[in-house]
């Protein structure tokens, strides 16, 4: 009882530690980045991306988004609610969060657990802004139910090929990678039988298409994958 009482007091001046480095980093840059966010509202997403790309990179180069994250990945340790930390004062502070943070939170943990070397080589990618990344998960006649997930990922000579369609991928048609589910197993496995890979989106037979939202933004997109090698590699995890 009392090593945890210890550790919720440290995690305690850790975090108030952190926000007063960020605290002081939103004091220095407010000016900017409230002219960046003003900037980047209602814009299509990819002018946000760039309008925002220097907050992104400030924000990594000082290492307050890297906080949180493991240091064999390219972060600077810490509790990872740190970065639910920067989150919150950020948008507290009226500061628009870079749109790639939207989905960060999403895929990186999956890569850090279950893939570590992509990890190391991605999470400093993502965090700077030098790339991002999306998720393929629902399909036209699937959505969320992945037990009728049809996009089949065949096994090929170092790797596997993939053949099928998503769809709302969020930032599909603007993002560098691709978190993947694919099915490696029969039809009447269901839930199981389905593998996840860490696919480029520049790859040969990846046609993207956005879809717009009846709001007007243009976040959506849906992704056909026709024969698309993926290497073994970039599986995430085990197959099946």
């Amino acid at each position: 009882v009392k090593m945890t009482a210890q550790s919720s007091v440290d995690r305690e001046n850790e975090a108030q530690n952190f926000i007063g480095q960020l605290r002081q980093w939103v004091l220095e840059h407010r000016a900017s980045a409230e002219e960046e966010s003003e900037r980047a509202a209602g814009l299509p997403l990819r002018n946000r991306i760039e309008i925002l790309g220097p907050l992104q990179e400030s924000l990594f180069e000082t290492g307050l988004s890297r906080h949180g994250w493991p240091e064999w990945a390219g972060g600077l340790g810490g509790d990872p609610l740190l970065r639910g930390v920067l989150y919150d004062e950020l948008l507290g502070s009226g500061i628009q969060l870079p749109p790639p943070f939207e989905l960060i939170e999403v895929i990186m943990p999956t890569l850090v657990q279950y893939q570590p070397d992509l990890a190391a080589e991605f999470l400093p990618l993502v965090l700077r802004g030098d790339g991002s990344a999306c998720q393929g998960f629902s399909e036209p006649d699937a959505g969320s139910d992945l037990a009728a997930l049809r996009t089949k990922a065949t096994k090929a000579e170092d790797g596997y090929v993939i053949q099928g369609q998503k769809v709302w991928s969020t930032h599909g048609h603007v993002a560098e990678w691709c978190i993947l589910l694919a099915r490696t197993g029969t039809a009447e496995s269901r839930h199981r039988g389905l593998t996840m890979f860490w696919v480029d989106l520049d790859t040969k037979g990846i046609t993207r298409r956005p879809i717009e939202c009846a709001d007007g933004r243009d976040e959506l997109a849906e992704i056909f994958f026709d024969n698309v090698f993926v290497p073994r590699s970039r599986v995430i995890g085990d197959e099946g």
